[in-house]
């Protein structure tokens, strides 16, 4: 039950990020404060992040998907912190991954950063880090660790170039760990 559970609520996240990247596509009035893609010859991520809840938390889509190791979906909450021109992040989310090796779910915390170079505010350092122990891993899981270091700049006031590692791993209780991601990406950041 809880592995058809995860499925559809992978297949309901990825249905619901691709329909909130379309409809940016399409309206000037988008709801999103932040659409994130990044890629790399085999993997592509996407994250839909908007701050519509109030002006201190945040609610997040994630969607990161590797042709030969499966899909990693993730819906999350967030409290946000602005100082300048930088920003600090903490919550959690809830983890869903599909692949051919072990379908599984997690409830994972952590959070994020950007911060901008001191003197030069288009530069721009940041990444992400997200935990879930044994206790809060289900469907076969033992544990996932998901982390990004990322170095940005701004070309536009409201859209940034990035080069990001990121490293995905997913532990299981009967066989070995499948590391899904460990290397670079490129992507941009769109905020609205």
């Amino acid at each position: 039950i809880l592995r058809r559970l995860s499925l559809e609520f992978l297949e309901l996240t990825m249905r619901s990020i691709c329909l909130a990247a379309i409809g940016l596509a399409l309206s000037a009035s988008a709801l999103a404060d932040q659409v994130d893609f990044g890629l790399n010859n085999d993997a592509f991520s996407l994250r839909y992040s908007s701050a519509r809840v109030s002006g201190t938390a945040s609610i997040d889509g994630d969607w990161y998907h590797h042709i030969k190791l499966g899909n990693v979906a993730s819906a999350g909450f967030k409290i946000d912190q602005y100082r300048g021109f930088d920003r600090y992040s903490l919550g959690g989310k809830f983890v869903v991954v599909s692949n051919d090796w072990d379908d599984a779910s997690a409830l994972a915390i952590g959070g994020s950063l950007s911060v901008a170079l001191p003197g030069e505010p288009r530069v721009r350092f940041g990444g992400h880090a997200w935990f879930a122990p044994a206790v809060t891993s289900f469907g076969g899981a033992d544990g996932l660790v998901d982390l990004e270091a990322r170095v940005g700049y701004r070309v536009l006031d409201r859209g940034e170039v990035y080069l990001a590692y990121r490293y995905i791993d997913v532990g299981y209780e009967k066989h070995s760990d499948l590391r899904v991601e460990d290397g670079l990406m490129v992507g941009m950041q769109l905020t609205f």
